[in-house]
């Protein structure tokens, strides 16, 4: 399977991270699962609700960086139907 890596930001990054993961659009998990939508807790129910918390670490791992990850581009990696943050 292929991979690809770009720069991105927020919500568009999102919609992206999921449709890797999934291959469905992100609009059918506005409010899904732990993750998905708006906070987030407990554990994921799926492999979706687990695409959005990877989000939210990679939100928290920029955060901790020094980046505003709402703002500031960064990356991700879709590899295999799997999302990574970049380093």
């Amino acid at each position: 399977m292929g991979s690809w890596s770009r720069p991105q930001r927020s919500l568009i990054e999102l919609v992206e991270a999921v449709q890797c993961s999934t291959k469905v659009s992100v609009l059918e998990y506005t409010d899904y699962g732990c993750y998905c939508g708006l906070g987030g807790s407990g554990w994921p129910q799926d492999k979706t609700d687990w695409c959005c918390h990877h989000h939210d670490c990679c939100y928290g791992k920029a955060e901790v960086a020094g980046c505003s990850p709402k703002l500031d581009p960064y990356n991700f990696v879709c590899k295999d139907k799997q999302v990574e943050c970049g380093k």
